[in-house]
């Protein structure tokens, strides 16, 4: 007989949401949009990771049967206490919450939807405002679209775009179970990065376009801390990536390589780059990791954007 942990209950949708020491306003905000979703049929799992600020107290004010809270004795760190979830779920789908962010009311009810109908996704995003520590948009919001699973595996190679929010993700737990796929608990940061290219190599992602999710960043969420361990662990991630093509990524062109595609002060004239870019390209004519046409046709859009936005900054545009 399964284990009680492995048996699924059909259409129930296991909501996980790791908590440390969270601020009790962000995480009521948190609990009453899951609580408040339009499809009933969930468990809400709440790892407290060793929280020393009672946690627990702060979620008596919910009397809902649907609420479900896991205690770590000690802070054992995101990737362990989403695992922790993981193994204690009993829906179908598993979605991921985030205590300082808020999803809207029909985020799972149009996830599952989805989901449904396209039984070989493995993770499912939507689109997400980004908000401030007052509820307040920033102006900025994610918007990525995966319209092809290889330009997305090489689009992954050079840095977590198109973001999928993990906060707003609803896995498959069938397939996620299938492949063994669980949070790598060596990566402290850019977690999510590593499980999307997991998740990338055994089936398909997808984004729903539409706005399904607020994501706060403020000056205490693990988004906006950590700079420094979240690069680290990005280009871990990427090195892994790059084993695959026998390359290894050198120390001055680090930085290049990870902002390719985001950032506006790469010169196009930098010869450590076209060489860098180069080397890629040879590797993987070699090893045939990728589709050498999708991967240079995505090179080139990188290398295009990077040109239009030096100009641009040149001529004072930007």
């Amino acid at each position: 007989m399964p284990s009680a942990s492995k048996r699924f209950q059909t259409g129930l949708i296991s909501v996980i949401m790791s908590c440390y020491n969270p601020i009790p306003g962000y995480l009521y905000k948190a609990v009453d949009s899951i609580l408040n979703q339009t499809y009933p049929n969930f468990e809400l799992i709440i790892v407290d990771d060793g929280s020393t600020d009672n946690l627990a107290i702060c979620l008596n004010k919910y009397n809902d049967s649907r609420i479900r809270l896991i205690r770590n004795e000690k802070n054992m760190g995101i990737a362990y206490s989403e695992n922790l979830a993981l193994d204690n779920c009993r829906g179908e789908y598993v979605a991921v919450m985030d205590s300082d962010d808020i999803s809207y009311p029909d985020r799972l009810e149009k996830q599952l939807a989805y989901m449904r109908v396209h039984p070989d996704v493995i993770a499912c995003g939507t689109w997400a405002h980004i908000i401030d520590e007052n509820d307040q948009p920033t102006g900025e919001s994610y918007h990525g679209v995966i319209s092809d699973m290889e330009d997305y595996r090489i689009y992954l190679l050079f840095g977590n775009t198109p973001t999928i929010v993990h906060s707003s993700v609803l896995f498959n737990r069938r397939l996620l179970l299938k492949y063994n796929i669980k949070y790598d608990t060596e990566y402290t940061c850019s977690l999510d990065y590593k499980m999307w290219v997991t998740c990338a190599q055994y089936a398909r992602c997808h984004i729903i376009p539409e706005i399904l999710l607020e994501f706060r960043v403020h000056s205490k969420s693990f988004t906006s801390a950590r700079i420094d361990d979240q690069n680290f662990h990005a280009l871990k991630n990427i090195q892994n990536q790059l084993d695959s093509l026998h390359l290894v990524l050198p120390d001055e062109i680090k930085f290049l390589h990870l902002h390719f595609f985001t950032l506006p002060d790469v010169s196009p004239f930098d010869m450590r780059l076209k060489r860098w870019i180069r080397s890629i390209v040879r590797a993987n004519k070699k090893y045939r990791v990728y589709d050498q046409t999708k991967l240079k046709r995505i090179i080139l859009k990188g290398q295009i954007r990077v040109l239009l936005l030096y100009f641009a900054k040149k001529l004072g545009l930007k």
